[in-house]
């Protein structure tokens, strides 16, 4: 049945507790990676830079990644419905990651920070939009009428 409705599955044991560890580690870093997307889309046009560019200089290099050529543009038109993974799921998630990282003995600033961001952007109206609205946090956007 996983099959047919995932795009990729990795077996991580043979009971729920590593399987639930390891989707908090992936949305640990898809967090940090929706961040990272918004704040650099932000500093280009900020720079009076067409954010395309950003998108266009990391195609195809290591540190490009599909997520960041879907996100993107999605960031850079402030297009956030529907959304594949919400603002308000992404913040619930992240509570979890700070506890699975506390009973780990993992140090938490990264989180805190994505987390504060995210807050910030479910705060200012945009909870049940796309993880791309994280955009909007870095500096008003002229198309975002709900900045």
């Amino acid at each position: 049945m996983l099959e047919a409705i995932s795009a990729k599955i990795t077996v991580a044991g043979d009971h729920a507790g590593p399987a639930s560890a390891l989707k908090l580690v992936c949305n640990a870093w898809i967090g940090v990676l929706t961040s990272g997307i918004g704040q650099s889309i932000a500093l280009a046009q900020a720079a009076g830079l067409d954010p395309e560019l950003f998108l266009a200089a990391i195609k195809g290099a290591a540190v490009d990644s599909a997520y960041a050529q879907i996100k993107g543009p999605m960031m850079i038109n402030s297009s956030y419905q529907p959304p594949a993974f919400a603002v308000d799921g992404v913040l619930k998630d992240l509570g979890l990651i700070k506890d699975l990282a506390a009973t780990a003995g993992v140090r938490t600033e990264l989180i805190d920070t994505v987390q504060a961001i995210f807050d910030r952007t479910s705060t200012a109206g945009h909870g049940h939009d796309d993880m791309a609205a994280v955009r909007t946090q870095f500096t008003p956007s002229s198309r975002d009428s709900r900045k």
